[in-house]
């Protein structure tokens, strides 16, 4: 077993921010994009989000939360920004989005 100091650098960094994080356009605004995002967040260890957003998901807070754009696809995709914000421990943006939505 690879250990969770070797592990996650790894799978954060190489796999979502070298390979998933540059072809990202808009999540809000895309639901396919909003879908993998998702998925990838909760296969993701708690653990790994226990103290806080990782570096190279901190991109996903300002992409997701209430700064990300408005319109009728971003509120098609509210609810899984914030599921996934929630996720990654970001409790105050995906309260302010979940405001906005009522």
């Amino acid at each position: 077993r690879v250990p969770d100091e070797r592990l996650a650098p790894l799978v954060l960094g190489a796999v979502f921010g070298t390979r998933m994080a540059p072809h990202l356009r808009a999540p809000r605004l895309e639901g396919a994009e909003m879908e993998l995002v998702e998925q990838f967040v909760g296969l993701l260890p708690q653990r790994w989000l226990a103290h806080g957003v990782p570096p190279s998901l901190a991109s996903l807070r300002d992409a997701l939360g209430p700064r990300a754009p408005r319109g009728p696809e971003a509120s098609a995709t509210a609810a899984q920004a914030s599921r996934v914000l929630r996720r990654l421990g970001c409790f105050d943006e995906a309260q302010a989005l979940e405001v906005a939505m009522a």
